[in-house]
């Protein structure tokens, strides 16, 4: 624990705040290495309580024969610094699980995610640049496990959406950039499955280095292992592209050169290139959450009838009843190459949600001027 006692000593000087935010992060210890495996659990639970709390983290490190010996850890925040300490530390079945506790004022809460609601994100199976690549290892059904560990990570840490999974069915946007009714294929995909955005991984490198030979040829180190990804985030209505992002790491690849590696199962994903691919991911989710943290969610009416309405935001989205909701009706226009255009007209009316389903609301359609003038896939923005 001493290497550790110095990395935290500064941030234990703060003045105690008045809440507490705790996480945890946890690690596979390999070879032995309990060190190593304390440095990611560390860095995993801070991620983790930079998602809970607003912390943004970055982290300068420099690793001498397998052993951290600087690390200069930069935290900015709306929360005012947070103070933070290391609550416990076990470890079971060679996991090494580590919880953090982090100070906060009472005021901590971000201006952006002041009475916001979560966004559900269409995540299809992971696209494969360089197929071939699989054959190392015969990752069979890797591009749906890896859409499946992105949608976890999703899950479980971010603040700001959820995940509609579609890890078996394939989608192409090179291939089939609109349908036959002239929609973006984002805008008709995500109005099918009532998501707001949809996120298309592509694979972009797997490939393994070849093993180095010690001296005289005695033995051969471990060989490394790519893992290079394209993440674009689409949005549901405009089907435009509104963000994409590359990363790359590279790990050992420990398991036998003839070996058959589930990609779906534990085996793979407690590996150290697993945990590699998983923490790449995770950094994805951050980038992610910052991208859409003041971005409004935009519901739309997928019923109605002259006394009611229904939106295509629910429970899991963070609606509850009492929330308002204000109406922005939404018309299509056609640009020059004959392809439709979403234009919103605001207008005075706004609905209170009474009822509320695990994907759903439903709201009483006022009597105002202008209401009955609500149409299908008009948007909702929560006041």
């Amino acid at each position: 624990m001493r290497i550790y006692i110095a990395l935290f000593a500064m941030l234990l000087t703060w003045p105690l705040q008045a809440g507490w935010i705790t996480a945890q992060g946890s690690a596979q210890i390999m070879d032995g290495d309990i060190h190593k495996a304390r440095e990611e659990a560390i860095a995993q639970a801070i991620s983790y309580a930079s998602l809970q709390t607003g912390i943004s983290v970055s982290s300068q490190q420099q690793v001498t024969d397998g052993r951290l010996t600087m690390d200069q850890f930069t935290l900015t925040s709306s929360l005012n610094n947070p103070n933070i300490q290391i609550i416990s530390e076990s470890i079971r079945d060679d996991l090494l699980s580590i919880n953090l506790k982090i100070a906060t004022r009472d005021d901590s809460t971000s201006q952006c995610m002041e009475n916001s609601i979560k966004a559900a994100i269409l995540l299809p199976q992971s696209l494969l640049s360089q197929r071939q690549q699989l054959s190392y290892g015969q990752l069979l059904g890797f591009e749906s496990a890896l859409s499946a560990q992105l949608g976890q990570i999703i899950d479980k840490q971010s603040r700001a959406a959820f995940t509609h999974l579609h890890a078996d069915d394939k989608l192409d946007l090179n291939q089939a950039l609109a349908d036959t009714t002239g929609y973006s294929l984002p805008t008709w995909l995500t109005e099918h499955t009532d998501s707001q955005y949809l996120l298309l991984p592509t694979v972009k490198d797997l490939s393994v280095l070849p093993a180095q030979s010690s001296l005289l040829g005695l033995w051969q180190h471990t060989p490394l292992r790519n893992f290079s990804i394209n993440l674009a985030l689409y949005h549901g209505i405009s089907g435009e592209k509104i963000w994409s992002q590359n990363y790359h790491t590279q790990a050992e690849w420990s398991f036998p050169l003839q070996a058959s590696v589930p990609p779906a199962q534990s085996q793979f994903w407690d590996s150290e290139y697993g945990q590699k691919v998983s923490n790449t991911l995770s950094n994805a989710v951050r980038d992610i959450d910052n991208t859409l943290f003041c971005r409004p969610v935009l519901g739309q009416v997928v019923a109605r009838d002259n006394t009611r309405i229904i939106l295509n935001l629910g429970r899991k989205h963070g609606v509850h009843p009492g929330d308002k909701f204000k109406l922005v009706q939404q018309q299509q226009i056609t640009d020059r190459y004959a392809r439709p255009k979403a234009l919103a007209h605001e207008n005075a009316i706004s609905v209170t949600i009474d009822q509320v389903t695990e994907m759903s609301a439903t709201a009483p359609l006022s009597a105002a001027p202008g209401a009955q003038a609500i149409q299908l896939n008009d948007l909702t923005i929560k006041q």
